[in-house]
């Protein structure tokens, strides 16, 4: 049995994940500038900026494609879902990436979506279809 995931327990969720990210973040960073000779990389370099958002995207939709899961999402007992209750397609995974982002650059605006009831939803889930549960013992 699943019931959609209350704010708390996905700003839980978003938390461990972000601590996910900020390892992932400083070991690619580190990986670059070893490859620039130990020199730092400019904060305007485009091609840098380009490759750390995709590792983060790598990391969302691995995670998600893999098992449904983030790390982050594992202790709080989440689950991605497509509303019919089964696994989200290629495509809404890669929507609902786009959509966190949106969601993020709206100010946060699109995870406090969350908090209104019924659904309950944010907007990338809104936009690609998608929900978080939580998972019930059977």
């Amino acid at each position: 049995m699943v019931l959609s995931a209350g704010f708390l327990r996905r700003l839980g969720a978003w938390f461990y994940d972000l601590l996910a990210i900020a390892t992932i973040l400083i070991a690619a960073a580190l990986v670059a500038v070893a490859s620039n000779s130990a020199q730092a990389i400019p904060a305007e370099n485009l091609w840098f900026k380009a490759y750390l958002w995709l590792l983060v995207g790598a990391y969302f939709y691995l995670s998600w494609r893999l098992g449904g899961q983030t790390l982050g999402m594992r202790p709080w007992r989440l689950q991605l879902l497509d509303l019919s209750g089964g696994r989200p397609s290629r495509s809404q995974l890669l929507i609902r990436f786009a959509g966190a982002w949106l969601s993020f650059l709206a100010g946060g605006l699109g995870f406090l979506w969350a908090l209104i009831p019924p659904q309950r939803a944010t907007w990338h889930d809104l936009l690609s279809r998608t929900r978080v549960c939580k998972r019930l013992a059977t």
